[in-house]
């Protein structure tokens, strides 16, 4: 797992990590942080730069107040507060710390599991007999109540379930048996068996298959590699060190002459835009362009403090460090960058781009380009961070009322084509399961 993927999960792992399954709180203290996180999307949210977008979360604060409870559980009211989240669609929108938790015993199934037509099947366990099965009851529980219980768990862009399907499908394990209640044995009953397996102390977590290649280059966790006649460029974060990285690995590829290149942006969830300009500068067959914009919101009257002087911290790297960028609009004080085509080592091939739903920030940045700027085929599944643009550029926070959770809110929106009206991730052209190997792509792209 890339480290910028590691960093980010373990943000979101460490929001909501232990659960004292006997804590209860109000369901008006919930109602309560719902308003206020509403109030907060409506009128300071990016996501509702343009006013022609009118996102909000009335829909779940309605569902919040006809619960037939006046108590809830602390992991229910966590919960309730991502589907809140979830529904804002904005990836970079997410729980940063949640003082609703104890320690807890733990104890995880060992399985990992994906969601495929509203079934929960098995997609690696101790027993390689039992993949592909399709789990009915957990201890007693439908996998029906799983699925729904995590299907509006992590937002995407857009309001897609992009990345909390591949969310779960990476930490079922987790997910899973914080649903219910850490216990020590795991009873699986499938439609021709049922048996018993033993909690662990360490989550479970899918393995991908191994790969037999040629490395040419590579950069911490960022590899360029030969499988059979196509290069490969396996891209799991972007530092800016890879801004040299790539340089290498063009003149590499220039080198030996490569037809067919494959672009791999799965499980990489952003990073630095620097890098990220610079791949797409040696496969743009044009000049290409975004711009940071700066909304027409009250963004800054629902932020904590902290949120406050970030925020501020940012007006001035913008607007007095990037002045010479700057332009007045109908939405707000837009910046833009724009950028041409490397000449030297530029590739003239193939492109294949793959991607899945952690494919998100700054690598949609680049599917979004290639996309407007070249001829790439993507291939994989849908990326969770959005074609039209995303929502960053400042990342201060709010602090709910009730239950101070701090969630992280963005302040910016980062426009990729401002002439496209999908928020959503980029389509495949071709789908595929989301952990398949190099040489099965491969395969498919002769086909």
């Amino acid at each position: 797992m890339n480290f910028k993927l590691k960093v980010l999960i373990l943000i979101m792992l460490l929001a909501t990590p232990t659960w004292s399954f006997g804590q209860q709180l109000s369901k008006q203290s919930l109602i309560d942080d719902l308003t206020f996180l509403n109030e907060s999307v409506s009128n300071g949210h990016p996501v509702n730069y343009d006013p022609q977008y009118q996102f909000n979360i009335s829909e779940v604060i309605d569902r919040a107040k006809a619960l037939n409870t006046d108590s809830i559980s602390a992991l229910n009211y966590t919960i309730w507060i991502e589907k809140g989240i979830y529904h804002i669609g904005c990836i970079h929108t997410s729980i940063q710390v949640n003082p609703l938790k104890v320690h807890y015993q733990p104890s995880f199934i060992p399985i990992t599991t994906s969601i495929q037509k509203n079934n929960l099947n098995i997609t690696s366990c101790q027993g390689a007999s039992k993949i592909g099965q399709t789990i009915q009851k957990i201890n007693g529980r439908h996998a029906s109540e799983i699925i729904a219980y995590y299907e509006e768990y992590k937002a995407s862009d857009g309001g897609t379930d992009a990345f909390s399907k591949e969310y779960f499908h990476l930490f079922s394990s987790s997910l899973i048996s914080k649903f219910l209640g850490y216990p020590a044995h795991y009873e699986i009953e499938t439609a021709n068996e049922t048996y018993v397996l033993k909690g662990q102390k360490k989550g479970y977590y899918r393995k991908s298959e191994d790969q037999a290649t040629t490395d040419l280059l590579s950069n911490g966790s960022n590899e360029l590699y030969l499988n059979d006649d196509f290069v490969i460029l396996k891209v799991e974060d972007f530092n800016n060190s890879d801004k040299g990285f790539f340089k290498n690995a063009f003149k590499k590829i220039d080198e030996i002459d490569a037809e067919n290149l494959i672009i791999d942006l799965r499980q990489n969830t952003g990073g630095s835009r620097k890098a990220a300009i610079v791949l797409t500068k040696f496969l743009a067959d044009s000049a290409f362009a975004y711009s940071i914009l700066q909304p027409k919101l009250s963004t800054g009257k629902y932020l904590n403090g902290k949120g406050k002087f970030f925020l501020f911290l940012s007006k001035l790297k913008y607007n007095v460090g990037n002045f010479y960028k700057m332009r007045f609009t109908d939405l707000g004080t837009s910046f833009r960058y724009a950028y041409k085509p490397k000449a030297k080592y530029h590739f003239n091939g193939n492109v294949y781009v793959l991607t899945d739903g952690f494919t998100a920030s700054a690598s949609t940045m680049v599917t979004s380009w290639l996309k407007q700027y070249s001829h790439a085929q993507f291939l994989g599944r849908q990326a969770s961070g959005g074609y039209n643009g995303n929502n960053g550029g400042s990342f201060p926070v709010i602090t709910l009322p009730q239950s101070k959770i701090q969630i992280r809110f963005p302040a910016y929106r980062l426009v990729l084509d401002d002439q496209s009206e999908m928020s959503a991730g980029l389509q495949p052209d071709v789908s595929l399961d989301t952990n398949s190997d190099i040489a099965t792509i491969i395969k498919e792209i002769r086909k």
